[in-house]
Parts: structure tokens; sequence; C-alpha cells
């Protein structure tokens, strides 16, 4: 039996997504996301930058999200 992880991030996109072409054809789309998460010591929150890779037509559509916006990540 195989085993793996999986992970949702639940976060903010810091900057514009970057849409790329590789050599095949592949579409490729790039943008980093902040998520934060609480301390148990304190009030205050830290935060996590994430750096998401999207292929193919999950590339197209993420190349329209912007600067800014709350997305989640399966």
């Amino acid at each position: 039996m195989s085993r793996f992880n999986k992970i949702i991030l639940i976060g903010t996109v810091l900057d514009s997504p970057e849409l790329k072409q590789t050599s095949s054809g592949d579409s490729l789309c790039s943008f980093n996301l902040d998520v934060n998460r609480p301390t148990i010591e304190n009030a205050e929150t830290q935060s996590d930058r994430f750096c998401i890779n999207a292929w193919r037509d999950l590339a197209e559509s993420a190349a329209t999200i912007q600067k800014g916006t709350l997305v989640i990540v399966d």
C-alpha cells in the first residue's frame, strides 16, 4: 500500500501569478501564497510562505487570480 500526505492551504496570494509555457507547450503558473498561523504563546500570528505551481488547464485558471485574493490550495 502506498503512503502519501495531503495538505490543504488557505492563504492570500502575495503577488500576481506568472504564466509561462514550457518548451513542450504545457502551461505553468507560479505564485506565492502567504498562510497565517496563530501562535499559542501570544496573540500574534506568524506566516508561512509557499510557492505554488499549477500546470496545464489549472494554470490557465490560476493565472486570472489577482494579488491579495484569498484562495484554497488542495
